[in-house]
């Protein structure tokens, strides 16, 4: 049966983090494993990066994956469970994510749709840019935090 199942009343990302929660029960990704890249795994499913993004999230809250900055994203033991300062890492980075691509499509939507006012577009971007760096920068005081 395909995943995501159309018949299937659940959202894809669930499904998607139901099969890749059987691959590691069944052997078929093992702890250690580093999983595709997003992208590349959300293509084989056919979904949108930001879908296959939600079933990471599931997973890795639940102690099934971890994902590393630079790393990519690995299983763990099904048995190990993540540290609480782990959890709270993976979290805040999971809300980073989701503002950064909130901030990112909001660029997009300023680029295709200016203002009447240049300066005032301009502006905009200037401080959306300024919000993706500082967040930038709190990932990877999160990536230094989790590696030592």
């Amino acid at each position: 049966m395909p995943v995501p199942d159309l018949r299937d009343p659940r959202p894809a990302y669930e499904q998607i983090a139901d099969d890749l929660r059987a691959a590691i029960k069944e052997g078929r990704l093992q702890p250690g494993d580093r999983l595709p890249t997003e992208r590349e795994h959300a293509g084989r499913y056919g979904v949108a990066v930001a879908t296959y993004r939600q079933a990471l999230s599931v997973l890795r809250e639940q102690g099934w994956l971890a994902t590393q900055k630079r790393h990519g994203t690995v299983v763990l033991r099904p048995e190990a469970t993540p540290s609480p300062e782990f959890m709270e890492l993976s979290q805040r980075l999971d809300q980073i994510e989701r503002h950064v691509s909130h901030l990112a499509q909001q660029i997009a939507h300023l680029s295709e749709n200016p203002a009447p006012n240049g300066a005032q577009l301009g502006d905009r971007l200037s401080q959306m840019e300024a919000e993706i760096a500082r967040l930038g920068g709190q990932i990877d005081d999160m990536a230094d935090r989790t590696a030592s």
